[in-house]
């Protein structure tokens, strides 16, 4: 696991990189697929506070979801420098899901 490339599903180019949220999938140069989302903390904090406004997750209570990595700004750099530092701490593969080929 060494070079990626992280492939944005909705681009972030329009976003508050202070406040939003991204699903990636992170591709690999042999083919492997993983994915991912990344917060901000505002943004997590905003959506419980929409939470507790409809209901959702009792009221706003908790806040969860899966392959989640939290950041403080949601930026290309940033996610790209978070996804490498999993790598070399060997969290990567416990933070996103791989995406099996069919």
């Amino acid at each position: 696991m060494s070079k990626f490339q992280v492939e944005f599903i909705i681009s972030i180019e329009n976003k508050d990189p202070n406040n939003s949220n991204a699903d990636v999938n992170i591709v690999f140069e042999d083919g492997s697929r993983y994915f991912g989302t990344f917060f901000t903390l505002k943004n997590i904090s905003e959506l419980m506070s929409n939470h507790r406004k409809s209901g959702e997750s009792a009221y706003g209570i908790y806040f969860w979801a899966t392959n989640m990595c939290i950041v403080s700004k949601l930026t290309s750099n940033i996610i790209e420098d978070t996804i490498a530092d999993l790598i070399k701490n060997g969290l990567f593969e416990e933070v996103f899901f791989k995406i099996e080929e069919e």
